[in-house]
């Protein structure tokens, strides 16, 4: 549920959908959880990059990659000074981190840390409990949710009545009604 509680905050309060986030974990947990990273630092890097690439699966990817190179680096805050360097040197850094492929989503990631939505999807995950039951008791409490009870009453009453033998009972009564009904104009030729 903790994870979910994230997911749900971070679809809410982000310009990235929860089933996108799920897809960019799914394919960055594991790296991520082996680089040391949590699940909350995980998803914050996911929301604040795919908010700027808008897709959270290939963002996943590239942090997957990332992790995998950057492990062993040593410095300072890559964000904090990207912008003093020259553009051929950010260039040079973000293919030596991010690869050839991944550059322009490594480069995003930056830009997330500096214009600190990273960090607030990061208090956001660690201050979500109970975002999702409060969600779904909005829902519950909505005009969709009370018709959507009330079809799955009907629908279960209706199945019961159906695979009750009051049902057969009502059936057979009738034909035989129908049958008594049959012999009667048969026998007088009218309907009375």
């Amino acid at each position: 549920i903790k994870i979910i509680d994230e997911l749900n905050i971070l679809g809410n309060k982000y310009a990235v959908s929860s089933a996108d986030l799920g897809d960019g974990l799914s394919k960055s947990a594991s790296a991520m959880a082996t680089a040391g990273s949590s699940m909350e630092k995980t998803l914050a890097m996911l929301t604040g990059g795919s908010e700027i690439t808008q897709s959270a699966g290939e963002f996943g990817n590239m942090l997957k990659v990332a992790s995998m190179r950057i492990r062993g680096m040593k410095g300072e805050d890559i964000s904090k000074i990207y912008d003093q360097i020259s553009s051929t040197d950010q260039a040079a850094l973000m293919e030596t981190l991010f690869g050839k492929q991944r550059g322009n989503q490594g480069a995003a990631l930056i830009q997330a840390f500096q214009s600190g939505q990273v960090q607030k999807a990061y208090q956001d995950a660690l201050n979500s409990q109970g975002s999702a039951k409060k969600e779904q008791e909005r829902w519950l409490d909505s005009i969709e949710a009370k018709l959507k009870q009330n079809e799955a009453a009907f629908q279960s009453l209706s199945n019961t009545i159906l695979s009750s033998n009051l049902f057969k009972y009502l059936v057979d009564g009738g034909t035989d009604f129908l049958n008594i009904l049959n012999s009667m104009i048969k026998n007088t030729g009218i309907l009375i």
